[in-house]
């Protein structure tokens, strides 16, 4: 599998554990990304953190941004202003991973104002992380006699997550927010059919404003039988703080994925069902929900050579 990308910053963390996963998994990553045709996958993300006023500094940013025609992608950015005249910190986070048929995406900030020595200052730190996969895909009915030209499938999109924005002691601003997105072309719509689901949190919020979650994105999409058509599913995580003296946390994490929940339902244009076949270039049947791929037996040795590599540096650390 060939993979095209970019990725700066660090990788402490879980963002390191994911690196290194795919790492384990012999993927080989190659900087240089350009956005790619259907079918690819993509991820991307950044992440941020200054100190502005009297006092500048405490400036650290990060980002990644990978395309792929196959697999799975995985990556993540974790920038730490760290600690400037005692507590003060401004960090960010941005962590995302893409498969056909399942996305997860998480963005976090977080910002301890400056102590007295340090009034006018103002921290500031925000996490994006974003995931998409496309594909070309044709609907044709198994049975060729039928001379069938329009259709209508019925799919069904569905992710979990949570976000929130804490305060304290209620002072200094935050907000987070998701998008998920389902875009049909060559569709009958205008130019592409577009469905999203948005929600949002602020430190105004009991709970979340927009879409809450879990989401999901249900609807009806006309085709043409036997001619192919885009289909894609895009999310966004996104969190931002700024303060001038007090602490402020925000975070939207839709770690848990999002998941392509198969076509529901097709039918002619009379509104009867009839048995079908659904063809891709990225070979991916998306008449099924996702199912996780079960690993190639090269990528079960690797994973076990890893895991035998990792035993023996333990015994040999504990004599």
């Amino acid at each position: 599998m060939s993979v095209t990308g970019r990725s700066e910053g660090h990788l402490p963390g879980l963002a390191a554990c994911v690196s290194a996963g795919l790492l384990l998994a012999g993927w080989i990553l190659a900087p240089g990304a350009s956005a790619a045709t259907p079918p690819h996958l993509r991820i991307t993300g950044n992440a941020a953190s200054s100190l502005s006023g009297p006092l500048p500094g405490l400036a650290d940013q990060g980002e990644f941004d990978w395309t792929a025609p196959s697999g799975t992608l995985g990556d993540g950015v974790v920038v730490d202003g760290g600690p400037i005249g005692g507590p003060t910190y401004a960090g960010g986070q941005a962590i995302a991973s893409a498969e056909f048929g399942k996305l997860s995406a998480l963005g976090g900030a977080e910002v301890r104002g400056p102590p007295p020595a340090f009034p006018n200052n103002q921290l500031s730190a925000n996490g994006f992380a974003s995931a998409a996969w496309s594909d070309i895909v044709t609907v044709v009915p198994t049975n060729p006699a039928l001379n069938l030209t329009r259709g209508v499938f019925s799919f069904e999109v569905v992710a979990g997550g949570s976000g929130g924005v804490t305060q304290r002691p209620h002072q200094g601003f935050g907000s987070a927010d998701y998008s998920l997105g389902v875009e049909v072309g060559g569709a009958f719509c205008p130019t592409v059919c577009s469905f999203i689901r948005r929600g949002y949190w602020n430190e105004t919020l009991a709970g979340m404003g927009g879409d809450t979650l879990p989401a999901s994105i249900a609807a009806d999409v006309v085709i043409t039988i036997g001619t192919p058509f885009t289909l894609g599913v895009s999310l966004f995580a996104n969190a931002s703080v700024f303060t001038g003296d007090e602490t402020v946390e925000a975070y939207s994490d839709l770690s848990q994925t999002v998941l392509w929940n198969g076509i529901t339902s097709m039918k002619d244009a009379n509104g009867n069902d009839f048995a079908y076949e659904v063809q891709s270039l990225s070979g991916t049947n998306w008449a099924l929900p996702y199912a996780a791929p079960v690993p190639e037996p090269a990528t079960w040795l690797t994973l076990l050579a890893g895991l035998a590599l990792m035993g023996a540096s333990g015994r040999r650390r504990r004599r």
